[in-house]
């Protein structure tokens, strides 16, 4: 049975109190010294399918300490999911975007450990290794200054349906003209999958690194072709807002890459 709890999206001292005072109490109880334990927090909005497939990953991957922001979501098979899927639940009355972890209360319960944070559309190939929270950590141990590590993303086998190819593919390429070591890059990295130092907050653009292969994620929306919408693609693109990243590009945007 999923775990729900619901929260006002905001940092006011004024609303959240007993979960605050929870908190104070998770604080004592969770350590999170062992890497398998560390938090993953996923940040969602009206996604199924792309999300029941990463947490498929992550538990195969031994990652069990599973927690799904929700921003307001509506999609009525969605919220059929968070009934049972093994993660627990933080529903938003209100959709805050992909900042949700940092501008609600979240943080406070989450940010004093290694922590990952990711949206939901990001997934693995074959070659993506399995041990990559074992990895990324011992990038933040050796490089003490940097804030954040995460996945590079995959660009050579973008389908020609996607509109924008050809520009991600360019985008993309400065994300890796800083390697600093063979498969690790010097370069930013929004809400893509990545492992947080303690204490860090908000995106950390300056002091954070990307890895190459093996260690790289599918953007599952790059691949997916807008005159074959599923209906739940559908239904996301009909609620998508400012704040969500993708298809607003797709939709509005003459940005080559949101995402």
């Amino acid at each position: 049975m999923g775990k729900q709890i619901n929260i006002k999206a905001t940092l006011s001292e004024n609303v959240n109190k007993v979960f605050r005072v929870k908190t104070k109490f998770y604080h004592i109880i969770h350590k999170h010294h062992e890497v398998k334990r560390y938090p993953i927090i996923i940040n969602n909005f009206n996604r199924l399918e792309y999300l029941q497939q990463q947490i498929e990953w992550l538990l195969k991957a031994g990652q069990t300490n599973l927690h799904i922001v929700d921003n307001g979501s509506t999609y009525e098979p969605l919220l059929r999911y968070y009934k049972t899927v093994p993660a627990t639940v933080y529903k938003l009355d209100r959709n805050v975007g992909h900042e949700s972890f940092w501008r609600t209360h979240l943080h406070q319960r989450f940010g004093r450990y290694y922590h990952v944070y990711t949206d939901p559309d990001v997934l693995p190939d074959e070659n993506t290794p399995t041990d990559f929270m074992y990895y990324f950590k011992s990038l933040l141990d050796k490089y003490p200054t940097i804030k954040k590590v995460g996945f590079g993303l995959i660009t050579n086998d973008l389908p020609d349906h996607y509109s924008k190819k050809e520009e991600v593919i360019t985008w993309e390429k400065q994300f890796t003209a800083d390697e600093i070591e063979p498969g690790v890059y010097r370069s930013k990295i929004d809400t893509t999958f990545a492992m947080y130092r303690p204490g860090a907050f908000m995106q950390c653009w300056e002091n954070t690194l990307r890895t190459g292969n093996p260690y790289l994620l599918h953007h599952k929306p790059w691949y997916e072709d807008p005159a074959k919408a599923d209906e739940e693609t559908r239904y996301y693109m009909e609620q998508a807002t400012a704040a969500s990243s993708w298809y607003n590009s797709l939709k509005k945007s003459s940005s080559p890459y949101e995402g």
